[in-house]
């Protein structure tokens, strides 16, 4: 970590990003699919056991609260612009570069998943990602400096 161990605070702040990202990119065609909170679960699970420790801790917290998050979510109490703000903020000043860069790309290739969940045209030909979607994934991957 760049400036020492998270606080309490920071920690949950993190955590809480890819319910961000879920409501940016789930929520950018006005409907919040089931395949995409499927999708999402799925994901947060595998997440906690990724090859980058900082990265992994973190979602095993988000697994374990990801029930409160999502009631959260539907309740509209997420600002998903505002939170990965504040998340790019933290992760340039109090993560290491590595943890940090290992952060953001798996906070983009959870949007991407996501997107890709409820796509498909007739019987799954055509685009995968609705035109919404894909400039909501471009909006974050610019809030996060990645690509």
């Amino acid at each position: 970590m760049a400036n020492g161990k998270l606080t309490d605070d920071e920690t949950e702040r993190l955590v809480g990003a890819p319910f961000a990202v879920l409501a940016l990119v789930a929520g950018a065609d006005g409907k919040v699919d089931r395949k995409e909170i499927k999708r999402f679960q799925q994901m947060i699970e595998a997440a906690s056991s990724a090859s980058e420790p900082r990265f992994a801790e973190l979602m095993q917290i988000a697994a374990k609260t990801c029930d409160a998050w999502l009631v959260r979510l539907n309740a509209g109490e997420i600002d998903g612009e505002s939170r990965l703000r504040d998340v790019a903020t933290l992760l340039a000043t109090r993560l290491d570069p590595q943890d940090a860069a290992a952060f953001r790309l798996g906070l983009v290739s959870m949007g991407e998943r996501i997107a890709d969940a409820s796509g498909g045209g007739l019987l799954g030909f055509g685009k995968r990602t609705a035109d919404q979607e894909s400039a909501v994934l471009n909006k974050i991957r610019g809030m996060l400096g990645v690509g």
